[in-house]
């Protein structure tokens, strides 16, 4: 496989992820959640408001990326398990 081969597939792999996996869904539901917002209203100061949203969306991109990384493995290299 050549260098723009392999950079073809992935660009075409990255596209299907990025329809299938929308990330602004995951961060409407999460910022929605019963759990989050009881949490952000428990919140004394805006510094302990934002350390939430942004221990809020590191969670998120995690699991996103680790997403990505398995989608990239069964469908990049063929990899199932």
């Amino acid at each position: 496989m050549t260098e723009q081969e392999f950079r073809d597939k992935y660009n075409s792999l990255l596209k299907e992820f990025h329809k299938r996996y929308k990330a602004s869904d995951r961060l409407r539901k999460q910022f929605n959640k019963e759990e989050f917002v009881k949490e952000l209203e428990g919140a004394k100061t805006p510094t302990e408001q934002a350390i939430i949203i942004a221990t809020s969306i590191e969670e998120i991109e995690a699991d996103r990326t680790n997403q990505l990384i398995g989608f990239m493995l069964e469908h990049f290299l063929d990899i199932k398990d």
